[in-house]
């Protein structure tokens, strides 16, 4: 993608030679542990993409980059300045021309500056930073050699703490060895201490670093003790038992009143601090006072404040909520969208966001005009556009490839300019052609984080070549299906090869299957061949009857209206239907829809205590069958989930052979009971994020394991069901795996 790479090399080449001599001119004797409070300013005032609500993130990417360039020249031997000007060459659109570009640009400029200063420390750490993500094994002997050539620049031993906390490279010991290095040569750098509490697991030695952070912000006065404060609360809440959190919040009080005498009205991260400590000091009113004032002087980006606030008060419709009640919501979005597009205070990116809404709200109505309907879309596509900047290959600006999904998506489901959706789905391939290629940064790149990665890069194919097939089924152009049919068959044959056996991957496969069988259908009615539609009808409705997929709750059945007016117009009897697909169809709906993936693994073995002080293990867990229910405080879903897991419990209070534990991942556990008791929930809640993301290597909330009788996993979930067949569905599987297996009957517990 980079025109006249021999000119471009030669470009380079001098911008390497003139960093190479401005490198030459410097003593190289800073440590590291920060920049200076005039660089640092400069760094924070740089354009942010969560700070710009008025910016798209193009119009960001722009002001970032070229005053970070004049950084550059006004700092041109800082190390801070260049790692930002290092770490800011990927856009939020890793993938547009124009960051592709760039990043290429800083690649080949600090390879070539390595190259002419081989023996430089500070070249190895930069030219380190480059590789990081995608040759990591080079960036850590370049950060290594940097450490041996000049053991007093110690800022390697920050980012070698970081590799070696990553997936690929785990290794702990010598996570916490760089970590500690760093932090005990730098111990007034604030930021230090957040990546030693999340690495720390020993009390003893956490506490020491607390007291360590708590001496600094003593002495500071600065805007940067705002961030300091969460970690040192989050620090000292770990050290201690549940039962000081109360004293321990009064300390906290007394922080928030220096803290608060500061005044950085102009600072979100103040705000932050504000609401985190309120919280921890059982305040809700000044934790609501912090929060609503950060909402007002600082906008989501991209949202306007009136459209955040309609959205709180007016929760999208979930689960089992009736089609009057779900149609009246989205006409009340259309509505108020006709509203939020006139507000003059509207960015491109709050357009955009505003006409996402929009469209949204018409794939769910039936008598929006079909020519509004296309407009809105064409002006969403038109925002996205300048949202998202050049493309992949040009100047040109064009919408994401998600964008480009999302307005096939709708077209197709109101059936309307079907030449659009073939346009559509073409762009938006070819853009995911380009996205799909670019490899996991290997930092994450497990085993079974690339094995789900390559699913989802098939599975986002498969989508995009799903609506261009739809497209021309609808023009009626089945000789331009019928190879896209072929080539969709191939590529879920591929996805299977992908799914590992996994249960919830070959239940995405089933659905793919279920597609292409209904697509296939009705290309053969296209044709005039309603025998072998028929056929295919019956294979896509068995597909997905066998792998208990459940039509989405608020969109019509098409599938099954489309066989089944085919069923009839081959004279088809009403009954003969029920007795064949509507009794298993109706059997289907009634399914909780919880999506388990079966498990025979002892839990690993653990020494915990829950917010009582009470001592859990894994015998704790033994003779009784167990729901172990993953969350945190900061978790949407898992705020949702709480209140029926409430209900289950409840419904199980009396019985001696079933219990319930949750396992809570926030980073401060003080900030649970302030929680539990404003949502009024009481709930076994055992502290426990080492253990979690370690031990058990759970990376989604929520998540749902039962453990049976001998502290074996049994099923495992994830995500959450937010339909009333929540507290059915989840006493059906308990059941399950007490009687050893033996599918209970949904909702009935034994007496």
């Amino acid at each position: 993608m980079i025109r006249k790479p021999v000119l471009f090399a030669q470009v380079l080449l001098a911008v390497a030679i003139l960093n190479s001599a401005i490198f030459a001119q410097s003593s190289q004797t800073a440590s590291g542990c920060g920049p200076s409070p005039e660089v640092r300013t400069a760094l924070k005032q740089l354009p942010d993409y969560w700070r710009e609500p008025a910016l798209t993130n193009w119009q960001v990417y722009q002001q970032r980059t070229a005053k970070l360039d004049v950084l550059m020249r006004q700092y041109p031997n800082n190390v801070f300045v260049q790692r930002t000007y290092i770490e800011s060459a990927t856009f939020l659109r890793s993938l547009s021309k124009a960051s592709v570009e760039r990043r290429a640009k800083i690649d080949a400029q600090y390879k070539a500056l390595h190259e002419q200063q081989p023996d430089d420390p500070h070249v190895d750490f930069l030219y380190g930073l480059t590789l990081m993500g995608h040759d990591t094994p080079q960036a850590i002997t370049l950060f290594e050699s940097a450490l041996a050539k000049d053991p007093r620049f110690v800022l390697p031993h920050e980012y070698l703490g970081r590799i070696y906390a990553s997936p690929v490279f785990d290794d702990k010991g010598k996570s916490l060895d760089h970590l500690e290095g760093f932090l005990d040569a730098c111990p007034a750098t604030i930021e230090g201490y957040r990546a030693v509490s999340a690495m720390i697991s020993d009390k003893e030695q956490l506490a020491k670093y607390a007291g360590k952070l708590r001496a600094v912000l003593e002495q500071r006065s600065d805007g940067d003790i705002e961030n300091g404060y969460p970690i040192l609360w989050a620090m000292e809440f770990k050290t201690h038992p549940a039962s000081e959190y109360s004293a321990l919040g009064k300390k906290v009080a007394s922080d928030l009143e220096r803290l608060r005498k500061l005044n950085l009205q102009n600072d979100p991260d103040w705000y932050g601090a504000l609401e985190n400590g309120y919280r921890l000091a059982n305040d809700q009113k000044q934790a609501d006072w912090a929060k609503e004032e950060s909402e007002k002087r600082f906008p989501v980006v991209g949202q306007l404040p009136d459209k955040v606030k309609w959205h709180k008060d007016h929760p999208g419709p979930e689960g089992d909520v009736p089609a009057a009640a779900r149609l009246a919501y989205y006409r009340d979005v259309l509505a108020e969208s006709d509203k939020w597009l006139k507000e003059p205070a509207a960015s491109a990116l709050v357009t955009f966001h505003i006409l996402e809404d929009r469209v949204d709200a018409m794939s769910h109505l039936d008598d929006v005009p079909a020519d509004e309907v296309v407009k809105s879309v064409e002006q969403m596509l038109r925002f996205g556009a300048e949202n998202g900047g050049p493309g992949p290959w040009s100047d040109d600006f064009s919408p994401w490839s998600s964008d480009y999904r999302h307005a096939a998506n709708v077209l197709s489901k109101k059936h309307i300019a079907p030449e659009r959706v073939v346009d559509y789905a073409q762009k938006g391939l070819a853009i995911t052609e380009v996205e799909i290629k670019e490899p996991m940064p290997d930092l994450w790149a497990t085993k079974d984080n690339l094995a789900g990665y390559n699913f989802w890069q098939a599975q986002s194919r498969l989508e995009m070549l799903k609506y261009e097939i739809g497209g021309y089924l609808e023009l009626k152009q089945a000789d331009k299906a019928s190879p896209l049919l072929a080539g969709m068959d191939r590529r879920i044959q591929d996805l299977k090869s992908l799914a590992a056996d996994k249960d919830d991957r070959m239940q995405d496969c089933s659905r793919w299957l279920a597609d292409y069988w209904g697509m296939r259908a009705r290309e053969a009615e296209v044709r005039g061949r309603n025998l072998d539609a028929a056929a295919f009808y019956q294979n896509a409705l068995l597909v997905r009857l066998d792998a208990k997929i459940k039509p989405p709750a608020d969109e019509k059945d098409e599938l099954a209206e489309n066989a089944h007016r085919l069923w009839i117009s081959l004279n088809g009897t009403e009954e003969g239907w029920q007795l064949w697909y509507g009794h298993r169809a109706n059997d289907l709906a009634n399914d909780s829809g919880f999506r388990w993936e079966k498990a025979n693994e002892p839990l690993p073995a653990f020494e915990l205590a829950d917010l009582n002080d009470t001592k859990w293990n894994v015998n704790s867990l033994k003779g009784k069958t167990t729901l172990i229910s993953f969350w945190a405080t900061w978790c949407g879903p898992c705020r949702q989930e709480l209140p029926h897991l409430q209900k289950l419990m409840e419904i199980n209070k009396d019985r001696s052979d079933i219990q319930f534990i949750t396992l809570n991942m926030d980073d401060n556990p003080g900030l649970i009971q302030p929680f539990l008791e404003e949502q009024k929930l009481a709930m076994v809640v055992i502290p426990a994020t080492t253990y979690i993301s370690e031990t058990l290597k759970v990376n989604a909330i929520p998540t749902s394991w039962i453990v049976d009788t001998q502290a074996t996993v049994r099923k495992k979930t994830v995500g959450y069901d937010s339909s009333e067949k929540w507290v059915s569905g989840m006493q059906s599987a308990i059941e399950e795996v007490k009687s050893g297996g033996t599918p209970a009957s949904p909702g009935v517990a034994p007496q």
